[in-house]
C-alpha cells in the first residue's frame, strides 16, 4: 500500500499511525485478537507486516510525496495492490491553473501508473477549487464516487436560525457564544426541523451552522 497526501511529512503521519496500531496490541485488543498477532518488520514510514491471515510474503506500507514519484515502486517484485491519497490537494496549489493542471497530470502519469491491474486506487479530498483535482475526479467517469455532505438536508426554520446567528455574531456581546447556544436549547425541536447531519455526534447541527456563519466558502467545500 502507497500512502499519498499533502505533503510527505503528513504521508509520513498517516504511515507512523498504522505502524504504531500494529506495534500496540495492548492499545488496540480487538484488533489484534481478531487478526492478529501481527510481525512487523521495517521503519515507522515504509514497513511490511505479517499475520495469520495474511500474504504469506508480507504487505508493505510506504509513504509517499504527492509530486514525487511512485512508479517503479515494488515489493518483492510485485507492483502496489492499494494506493491511498488523503488529502492530496495543497491549498496553495489551487491558485494557480498551471499548478492545478500539473497536479491532475501527476495523478494521471504517475501514480494512477504506478500499479497494475489489480490495483485499486482510494482518493479521500475535500474540494478546495471548482478546478483542483478533486473537482476533475468528480467529473471524470473513470473514478467511482462517494460524496459525504456534513450537512445532508438544512433546517427548514430560517427565522430562528437568523435570531440565533444575530446573538453570535454580536461581538459587544462577551456572553455571545453562550447565550446563542442557550437559545438553541430553549428551541431545540423546531430548529432541528428539516435538518439532516451526517455525523451528529462529532459535528453537531449548532456546531456546523456555527462554521458556515463563520465562513460560507469554507463550509460549501466541506
Amino acid at each position: 500500500t502507497l500512502v499519498y497526501s499533502t505533503t510527505f511529512a503528513d504521508s509520513e503521519r498517516l504511515v507512523k499511525a498504522i505502524h504504531h496500531t500494529l506495534k500496540n496490541p495492548e492499545a488496540f485488543p480487538a484488533l489484534h485478537a481478531t487478526f492478529g498477532p501481527f510481525v512487523v518488520r521495517g521503519t515507522e514510514t515504509e514497513f511490511a507486516v505479517f499475520s495469520r491471515l495474511g500474504e504469506p510474503l508480507g504487505s508493505q506500507y510506504a509513504a509517499k510525496s504527492f509530486g514525487g514519484s511512485g512508479r517503479g515502486h515494488l515489493y518483492r517484485s510485485k507492483r502496489p495492490s492499494k494506493v491511498t491519497m488523503d488529502d492530496i490537494v495543497h491549498p496553495q496549489h489551487v491558485l494557480s491553473a498551471t499548478q492545478r493542471e500539473k497536479d491532475w497530470e501527476f495523478l494521471n502519469k504517475d501514480i494512477l501508473k504506478s500499479g497494475d491491474t489489480y490495483t485499486r486506487y482510494r482518493m479521500l479530498n475535500t474540494v478546495q477549487h471548482a478546478d483542483d483535482t478533486t473537482s476533475r475526479a468528480l467529473k471524470d467517469p473513470a473514478w467511482v464516487v462517494t460524496k459525504w455532505q456534513a450537512l445532508i438536508s438544512w433546517p427548514s426554520n430560517v427565522a430562528l436560525w437568523e435570531q440565533c446567528r444575530l446573538i453570535w455574531i454580536n461581538l459587544a456581546n462577551p456572553k455571545r457564544n453562550h447565550d446563542a447556544w442557550a437559545f438553541y436549547l430553549r428551541n431545540p425541536g423546531d430548529m432541528d426541523a428539516g435538518a439532516r447531519v451526517l455525523w451528529p455526534e462529532g459535528r453537531p447541527l449548532f456546531d456546523l451552522m456555527k462554521a458556515f456563519w463563520s465562513n460560507p466558502a469554507s463550509f460549501y467545500s466541506e
